[in-house]
């Protein structure tokens, strides 16, 4: 048996990954806690941890989609401008930090995040609104700044912390 193949099914005393994916987990959890390491399904167990972290880059993406969408239906729609839009700006501002302060790398692939957000932003603008998305910049629009701490107020002469 290869270093890294799963036990067979006579030596492991769990299910196997593709079985019960719960009771999967939860055994390879105890094995590692027993420091049974010889136990653990190596191959799943890698690419379940490589997803966890795929997963939280999706979630950081996802929150500056939504900041980057608001703001340009914000910037594009002044006439409907709403509170619910700077609630959704805010909301998505302080699950992007969230998420920065757990995962500082994302610092590094910040970039690469607003490329990702944007190139559905265009589409879902075009959906919600009467913009066609061939009208919208080819890339976005937003600095990292503008993105995290540009103000959206309905009174601009009003001071309003974000």
């Amino acid at each position: 048996m290869a270093e890294h193949d799963p036990p067979s099914p006579a030596r492991r005393n769990y299910p196997a990954y593709d079985e019960d994916f719960a009771a999967w987990v939860q055994s390879q959890a105890a094995l590692l806690r027993a420091h049974r390491f010889d136990e653990l399904d190596i191959a799943n167990l890698v690419e379940e941890v490589e997803s966890v972290g795929r997963s939280e880059f999706r979630a950081f993406v996802s929150a500056v989609e939504l900041i980057i969408l608001h703001m340009m239906k914000w910037d594009y729609q002044p006439e409907r401008q709403g509170r619910s839009w700077r609630v959704t700006i805010v909301t998505q501002r302080r699950m992007v930090s969230r998420l920065l302060k757990e995962n500082p790398s994302f610092k590094a692939r910040i970039a690469e995040a607003i490329d990702d957000a944007y190139f559905v932003v265009p589409a879902l603008v075009e959906q919600a609104t009467t913009i066609p998305a061939h009208r919208l910049p080819e890339s976005c629009p937003y600095s990292w700044d503008d993105i995290m701490t540009r103000l959206h107020d309905l009174d601009p002469d009003r001071p309003w912390p974000n």
